[in-house]
C-alpha cells in the first residue's frame, strides 16, 4: 500500500568552514528520485532525547498487509540502529478508517500498553481475520486482552490522543506520504519498499540516508551563511562539506519570503544576486541553482545590467553561463515564462591601455538548453 548539535533557532550564522566529514556515494548506491525522495520543503523534526541526533519515522496502518509483512524485518533492524538514531512509528490518518487506528495506537501508548499489544493487533487482523475497523470492534479486542476498559475508554477519547493523532496526520502530509509502509529520515528524505524495490532494500536505503543526514548541519530561523563575498539568507539552511573539502548549501524560503543569494565578482565591479523558493549552492561545480519562482540579476555597481526569471535558473560562475527553464506564474513572473534582459559588459581596461571604443560581448551568456528542459 500504496548533526552535530546546534541551537535550532539561529540568526546571523556566518561561515561555511565547519570541518564536516562526508562520504562519496558509492557506485551503484541509492539514487535520489528513484530509490528515495528528498523533500523540497523539509518536515519539522520533533525534539530528540539527549544523545539522539537523527530522527527516523515509520508510517504504517494496522490493516495494511504490507505493513504486517514489514513489521518483523523492521523490529530486527531497529534493534541494530546506532545509539544516536531515534526511531518512532506513526500511524497514518488518510481516512476515518485509518484515524480510528491512530486513536487505538496512541491510547495504548498513553497507557503504557503499546509494546505489549502492538504485534497482537497485527496478528488479530491479518492472522485471525478479526475485524477492527469500528470503535465497538476495537473495544471488544482491547477487552479480550485484559486491558482496563475504563482507562482505555478515557484515553481513547482524550485530548492528548486527539492531539497526537493531529500531529501524526500533519507529519504524514509534510513527508508527502501517500502509501504505507514508508520511512521518513530526519525531515529530509523518505523511502519505501515500492521505491527501493523491496522491504529489505528500503531498510538499506534508510541506512544510507541516516549516514547522509549525519553529514548535514541544519540551521533554522533567519539564517545568514557567508563565505568570502558570497552571502545566502534563508529561513532554513542545510550545510554540508564533502571529504574533498568542497562545500554545498541548500537554502529554503518560507511562505512569501524567498531565499536570497548575493556574490560580488572579483574581476569586475559586478555582483550576481537572486531569489527563489530554494537555492542550491555547489562549491565543487561552482554553480548556483535557483529553484522555484527564480529571479536573478547581474549588477554593475548598483545598476541592473541583466535580469532573468524562470522556474529553474542555473548560474555557472566559472563558465559565466546560465540556463533557465520556465514554470508556473508568480508575482515576479506573472506569465510563467522565461524572461531574460541582457546588456553587454565593458571589459576592464589593462593598466595604461587606451579606453575601449566599444563594449565587449557579455560574459553572461544564455546556454543552448533554453526551453522546457534544463
Amino acid at each position: 500500500m500504496k548533526r552535530r548539535e546546534f541551537t535550532p533557532q539561529l540568526a546571523g550564522v556566518a561561515g561555511l568552514g565547519l570541518g564536516l566529514t562526508g562520504t562519496a556515494l558509492a557506485q551503484g548506491g541509492p539514487v535520489e528520485g528513484t530509490h528515495y525522495v528528498r523533500l523540497q520543503t523539509p518536515a519539522t523534526v520533533a525534539p530528540l532525547a539527549a544523545g539522539k541526533k537523527i530522527d527516523v519515522v515509520e508510517f504504517f496502518w494496522y490493516e495494511c498487509p504490507h505493513c504486517n509483512q514489514f513489521e518483523p524485518l523492521l523490529e530486527g533492524w531497529v534493534k541494530k540502529l546506532p545509539a544516536d538514531v531515534a526511531f518512532r512509528q506513526v500511524p497514518v490518518g488518510f481516512t476515518a478508517r485509518h484515524q480510528i487506528h491512530q486513536k487505538l495506537f496512541y491510547a495504548l501508548e498513553e497507557m503504557g500498553q503499546l509494546a505489549t499489544l502492538h504485534r497482537r493487533i497485527f496478528a488479530a487482523i491479518h492472522v485471525q481475520n478479526r475485524r477492527m475497523s469500528t470503535e465497538p470492534e476495537i473495544m471488544a479486542f482491547v477487552k479480550d486482552q485484559g486491558v482496563d476498559m475504563a482507562k482505555f475508554g478515557e484515553a481513547f477519547k482524550s485530548f492528548q490522543v486527539n492531539t497526537k493523532a493531529t500531529r501524526a496526520k500533519a507529519l504524514t502530509e509534510a513527508y508527502k506520504i501517500d502509501g504505507v509502509p514508508a520511512l521518513g529520515i530526519h525531515g529530509r528524505f523518505f523511502t519505501s519498499g515500492a521505491l527501493a524495490g523491496s522491504h529489505d532494500r528500503a531498510l538499506a536505503v534508510t541506512d544510507f540516508l541516516i549516514q547522509r543526514a549525519r553529514q548535514v548541519v541544519v540551521f533554522n530561523g533567519n539564517v545568514s551563511i557567508s563565505q568570502g563575498t558570497l552571502l545566502i539568507r534563508a529561513e532554513r539552511v542545510e550545510l554540508r562539506e564533502g571529504s574533498d573539502g568542497y562545500r554545498a548549501a541548500t537554502a529554503f524560503g518560507a511562505g512569501a519570503k524567498q531565499a536570497s543569494y548575493k556574490q560580488k565578482r572579483d574581476a569586475f565591479d559586478e555582483s550576481v544576486e537572486g531569489t527563489s523558493d530554494r537555492i542550491e549552492f555547489d562549491g565543487r561545480a561552482d554553480t548556483v541553482r535557483f529553484v522555484g519562482n527564480g529571479l536573478v540579476r547581474r549588477l554593475r555597481g548598483s545598476t541592473v545590467a541583466d535580469e532573468i526569471t524562470g522556474n529553474l535558473i542555473v548560474w555557472d560562475n566559472s563558465a559565466e553561463l546560465f540556463s533557465v527553464t520556465g514554470g508556473a506564474a508568480s508575482p515576479a513572473n506573472p506569465g510563467g515564462r522565461v524572461r531574460a534582459v541582457l546588456s553587454p559588459r565593458v571589459e576592464p581596461a589593462a593598466s595604461g591601455a587606451a579606453p575601449a571604443k566599444a563594449a565587449a560581448p557579455s560574459a553572461l551568456q544564455p546556454s543552448r538548453t533554453l526551453g522546457d528542459k534544463p
